[in-house]
């Protein structure tokens, strides 16, 4: 809530794949070594019966064993 006391946790990603198709275009990103999760997050727009349609799927696990730990609590 203020500048002093706000808590920062910065956590990197890396661009895994772009997709570029006829009814399709997105992205997905990935998790880097260190993050306290492991994972992909995939996000699309696509053209199905004259309709946008935007998706986002993610697949994550605990990145280490204090987040495998205390995941269930928070």
């Amino acid at each position: 809530p203020t500048k002093p006391f706000s808590q920062k946790l910065i956590f990197g990603v890396r661009v895994k794949e772009i997709i570029d198709q006829a009814d399709k275009r997105g992205f997905s990103y990935e998790t880097l070594a260190g993050h306290v999760e492991k994972g992909i997050s995939i996000f699309t727009v696509e053209q199905l019966d004259n309709k946008l349609i935007f998706k986002v799927q993610t697949y994550s696990t605990p990145g280490n064993i204090l987040t495998k730990l205390l995941g269930p609590i928070f």
